[in-house]
């Protein structure tokens, strides 16, 4: 958006005061922007978002602790729509409520780039809670959400467990200082009971009794969870390892087979190289016994019309000569008869 190019929080906290766009620095990927003032003004909320709109660099985006405005809030929804880069959004203490959540984080669900989202303090109630969590259900990027120190009760832990039936992808949930009892701490027991990715759902300071038959249960599933999941990541980390060695194996092979083919084909070639010139000479051969054969048909075309023009010349002179004989003879009865008179 603009030509000044921010490396720290100082150079864009100063295009807020400027009220001019930047761009990031490759190596500025983090942004911790909690308990800026300039943002409670909605100008620089706006050349935030107008700036990180099409950034690639920036990861991490902190905004924790800002009272930015309504107006504010959309920019920043219209940001969360539209950047593909930022993984790490947290946004605590800044007391948005139920219509902020819903303006500013819902949008952004189906896009699945977000991973972690920090939201607590934001007075978020089971309304919020099972708005986000109805949109979490298809949400396959999110793996973090914190929602502590919020006003959630039994309804919005239900709605939690409702999720957790569909999304495998959620394994931290942070629930500690709200108000789930234990009708809430149930359903979130009931639900762990099938879900083996959740690995922390911690629930300190709510209404539900610390070390109850519920609270250990919850406990000693998470616990199997992680055991289960460390376990995963090994058996994973095994395969991988087999896998990647059976590649190198296998393009061993491939590349010997490939030499060998290679061989073959240039065998191939040559042989097709001199099929090739043989066929050429053969041509060129047959070319010239065509030539050849041409000027002997030439040759006895013309011995034949020789000899029939020798042929009409014997039968004329054959003729002449019977007419000449004829003659004679009669020639010859002439002069007898007079001598026998």
């Amino acid at each position: 958006m603009g030509s000044t190019v921010v490396k720290t929080q100082a150079d864009i906290i100063e295009c807020f005061k400027k009220e001019e766009g930047f761009t990031v620095h490759e190596k500025f990927d983090s942004f911790n922007l909690s308990q800026i003032p300039e943002l409670q003004n909605e100008k620089s909320v706006q050349i935030l978002s107008k700036s990180l709109e099409k950034d690639k660099t920036v990861h991490f985006l902190d905004l924790s602790s800002n009272p930015i405005s309504p107006n504010g809030l959309g920019h920043l929804a219209k940001l969360l729509q539209t950047n593909k880069t930022i993984s790490s959004f947290f946004f605590s203490n800044n007391n948005i409520g139920d219509l902020g959540l819903e303006m500013l984080i819902l949008p952004a669900m189906p896009l699945n780039v977000l991973s972690i989202i920090k939201l607590s303090g934001n007075n978020i109630t089971d309304e919020g809670v099972a708005k986000l969590f109805n949109a979490l259900k298809k949400n396959t990027s999110i793996c973090y959400v914190d929602l502590q120190s919020n006003n959630i009760g039994d309804a919005g832990a239900i709605s939690i467990s409702s999720c957790l039936q569909y999304n495998w992808t959620l394994n931290h949930i942070n629930l500690q200082q709200n108000q789930i009892g234990d009708e809430g701490a149930k359903a979130i027991r009931n639900v762990l009971r099938t879900n083996i990715i959740m690995k922390q759902l911690p629930l300190f300071g709510n209404k539900v009794g610390m070390y109850t038959d519920v609270w250990n249960d919850i406990e000693n599933l998470l616990s199997m969870n992680m055991k289960f999941n460390t376990l995963k990541a090994d058996y994973v980390l095994a395969t991988r390892n087999l896998i990647e060695d059976s590649l190198i194996i296998f393009n061993e092979k491939l590349a010997k087979q490939e030499a060998v083919f290679e061989s073959s084909i240039k065998e191939l070639e040559g042989n097709l190289k001199t099929k090739q010139k043989e066929l050429n000479e053969l041509g060129d051969q047959n070319r010239d016994n065509k030539k050849a054969l041409e000027k002997c048909m030439d040759r006895i075309e013309k011995l034949e019309k020789q000899v029939e023009k020798q042929t009409e010349k014997v039968e004329a002179t054959h003729k002449e000569s019977l007419k000449l004989g004829g003659e004679l003879q009669q020639h010859l009865l002439m002069h007898s008869s007079k001598i026998a008179s």
